[in-house]
């Protein structure tokens, strides 16, 4: 397993503030990525994370800031040539697990997180029986 923080950096973000859109840089970051991923025979969990900044909606709307992020993410690595059944999820976080705990607010918090699998993890569910007829 291989884990890669994209991070914010102070006057570099990866999306326009509060919201999903990836910035240029993000948008170069990511493609490089996708052209290394997208011929190994792996699979990719994307992460969206927050710092702890509420936005409008407070608690809530960092759940849906960092989902929508990390939905945003994934669907750029496969307009870069990733195949669909290459990423196995997409998740987003809120502030819920930062790289930098003792100040929440660190704008390194905000990022996507790339986890890459050589070996298809094992399922930790149990799918519903749809039809037990």
């Amino acid at each position: 397993i291989i884990k890669i923080e994209i991070v914010d950096l102070v006057g570099k973000p990866l999306f326009k503030p509060g919201s999903a859109v990836l910035t240029p840089e993000a948008k170069k970051i990511l493609k490089v990525f996708a052209e290394e991923l997208k011929d190994l025979p792996v699979v990719v969990s994307v992460e969206g994370h927050t710092d702890a900044s509420l936005t409008k909606r407070g608690k809530t709307g960092n759940w849906e800031l960092s989902t929508a992020r990390a939905l945003t993410a994934m669907l750029e690595l496969e307009k870069n040539g990733v195949p669909p059944n290459k990423i196995i999820n997409v998740v987003g976080y809120a502030d819920n697990f930062p790289l930098f705990p003792k100040n929440p607010y660190d704008p390194r918090n905000r990022r996507i997180t790339l986890t890459i699998y050589y070996h298809k993890p094992e399922v930790a569910y149990t799918p519903i029986n749809q039809s037990s007829q």
